[in-house]
């Protein structure tokens, strides 16, 4: 039962990444340097291994890291925070930063 419920929730994340990589302007899935996920209060790291995922389905390779951010009432501000502080640093020019409560 939990196993169906995870793969439902990644489905669910999974449409909202595939769109954003359409509408990218070209950008190629190897491109982006990484994607941040705000999510509050996720039990463990289910949350983690659900958001990657949801990458990996969304046609993102293994070579885009995936983190999550827990930030009460905030997570996915901060997750679009944390990617925009990343590219102005130079780490990356790419990144993606969403929230997600299921």
């Amino acid at each position: 039962m939990e196993n169906n419920k995870m793969q439902m929730r990644q489905q669910v994340l999974l449409e909202h990444l595939k769109p954003s990589r359409r509408r990218g302007g070209g950008v190629k899935a190897e491109e982006v340097g990484d994607i941040v996920v705000g999510s509050v209060l996720a039990p463990g790291a289910q949350r983690a291994n659900e958001c990657r995922m949801a990458a990996f389905f969304a046609g993102f390779p293994e070579t885009v890291p995936v983190r999550t951010v827990n930030r009460q009432c905030s997570s996915g501000l901060q997750a679009v925070a944390d990617v925009a502080a990343a590219i102005k640093a130079g780490f990356y020019d790419i990144g993606i930063g969403a929230g997600w409560n299921p």
